[in-house]
């Protein structure tokens, strides 16, 4: 999905409410959601981590990042940088701006497309 800057956003996004846009090799995507915890749609991803870097802002609420070898925690107000190799839970209704490489982003998203439709199909 493409557009320019000046454009819209389509609210397409597989995440949750959320619009993305792609400009060039880099993907822009706004989500609000719930509280979740992404761990079971990142199943089947390598070491079943989420692989692109995310860099990006989180207008509200809170979310915990798990890593490998350590957690991070990131508050409201605050930019941030999630490195490959991570497992994302929203612990509060969070609303936040992110920037992927697109290539690694749609490698991600269509692991999570297939879990997420295992999952209404098999509640």
């Amino acid at each position: 999905m493409s557009a320019t800057p000046n454009e819209p956003l389509p609210d397409d996004s597989a995440h949750g409410p959320g619009q993305q846009a792609e400009w060039g090799e880099m993907t822009m995507h706004r989500v609000t959601s719930p509280p979740v915890d992404l761990a079971p749609i990142l199943k089947g991803l390598p070491d079943d981590r989420c692989q692109c870097p995310h860099w990006g802002y989180l207008f509200r609420g809170r979310i915990l990042v798990r890593y490998a070898d350590h957690n991070e925690t990131i508050e409201a107000g605050q930019a941030f940088y999630m490195a490959p190799g991570h497992v994302p839970e929203a612990i509060e209704e969070i609303e936040l701006l992110q920037f992927s490489p697109t290539d690694a982003y749609r490698v991600v998203d269509a692991v999570m497309q297939r879990n997420m439709a295992t999952m209404v199909d098999h509640p």
